[in-house]
């Protein structure tokens, strides 16, 4: 079950009692019992919606959506917990609402690193609220930047793996979307994050060659691990298949949920096997291709 959050008190909740914010959070103890996601995101058809909706996914995991009333893309970010550090991927789109409070707000004082899963405005723009945090690693925009700061030797091919204290993540790079774009696979949660390389919406492509090899490199990695579902960053199809809403629409009425399966990332790879040349658009049910080369 899911409660609103209402009624923590001390320093580290202060931040529930802000409109800003609404969360859900699991009442069981035990991660593999409160790995849910929530019944609806918020979805820009609630008057007066708050900035964000915080999701505890399982203990120290948490979805963050960020509304679309305060700015159209309505990306998702997260929060993933270890013993000795934190992580936060991507900072949100501009936006006046305050990031570090609802992150400051879950992880307390722990130390904190701030990546993103590439270089996009709405999935960076919150970076500076965390600039003078103590005990915290801001992660640069650039791919030799991110390949340096998680010690990736060879970039776009190679893994790396980041230890955040009893919670090992795989940082994968996937360019194609944008330059600097990773992947990152949270083994506790079997949660393979992918930004906007891939998940259910449009799925814009700069770099056709690059994109083709990255999805080859997600099914390859994808093959010999316990993948329980794939997290985009943002939710851009309604639940009739194949139909999107339009971009910049201010509300997303009977929204399709986040969450894919690796057997969509595999029809993502057969669809863009379908067109060797010249990529093309292709509409299938939950994710659309979109060339912009």
């Amino acid at each position: 079950m899911s409660r609103m959050c209402n009624e923590p008190s001390g320093a580290r909740h202060t931040w529930m009692m802000s409109a800003l914010f609404v969360c859900l959070l699991a009442t069981s103890t035990s991660s593999a019992e409160t790995a849910r996601f929530p019944d609806h995101w918020i979805d820009g058809t609630t008057p007066s919606e708050p900035a964000f909706q915080v999701h505890s996914f399982s203990k120290g995991t948490w979805i963050v959506r960020q509304s679309l009333s305060s700015h159209f893309e309505a990306p998702f970010l997260f929060v993933l917990e270890g013993e000795k550090e934190a992580l936060l991927l991507d900072t949100g789109a501009p936006a006046d609402v305050s990031v570090r409070e609802m992150v400051d707000g879950l992880i307390g004082d722990l130390p904190l690193v701030v990546t993103h899963t590439h270089a996009h405005g709405d999935h960076v723009a919150g970076d500076s609220q965390f600039l003078g945090r103590p005990n915290t690693r801001i992660v640069g925009h650039s791919s030799q930047e991110v390949a340096s700061f998680f010690g990736i030797d060879s970039w776009p091919t190679g893994l790396a793996v980041f230890d955040l204290g009893e919670r090992e993540l795989t940082v994968i790079p996937i360019p194609g979307h944008e330059p600097s774009s990773i992947a990152i696979f949270d083994a506790m949660t079997g949660l393979l994050l992918t930004g906007d390389t891939f998940y259910p919406g449009r799925l814009y492509v700069s770099d056709a060659d690059e994109y083709r090899a990255s999805i080859d490199r997600l099914v390859r990695f994808t093959g010999n691990r316990e993948i329980a579902w794939i997290l985009g960053t943002h939710i851009e199809m309604s639940r009739q298949p194949g139909v999107d809403f339009p971009p910049g629409a201010p509300q997303h009425p009977n929204e399709r949920e986040l969450q894919l399966t690796r057997d969509h990332l595999l029809e993502l790879q057969a669809s863009l096997e379908s067109m060797p040349g010249r990529m093309e658009r292709a509409v299938r049910d939950h994710f659309i291709v979109v060339p912009i080369q």
